[in-house]
């Protein structure tokens, strides 16, 4: 089950993330929570692309930043007071 997951994890998260997405904007075209100012149209595409540049911030930051604190662990004379930060 475990390696299942790992070798389909794109497909999962894409099925979630667009399932949870139809149902929102579904939910979102039959009971708006407000008055609308700006066009949905706009208003998903700026969602979809707020989404995007998570993802690939995430993707950049994340695995530096731990390759940073590896770094940082392995230079410090003391590892006991990297662990305390």
């Amino acid at each position: 089950m475990g390696t299942f997951i790992v070798e389909h994890e794109v497909v999962i998260r894409s099925v979630f993330f667009f399932g949870v997405f139809a149902v929102m904007a579904v939910w979102g075209l039959f009971a708006p929570y407000r008055q609308l100012t700006t066009p949905k149209s706009l208003r998903w595409l700026t969602n979809l692309v707020l989404v995007f540049i998570n993802r690939i911030m995430m993707q950049v930051i994340f695995p530096n930043g731990m390759l940073l604190t590896t770094v940082t662990g392995m230079a410090s004379p003391n590892p006991a007071r990297v662990m305390a930060l």
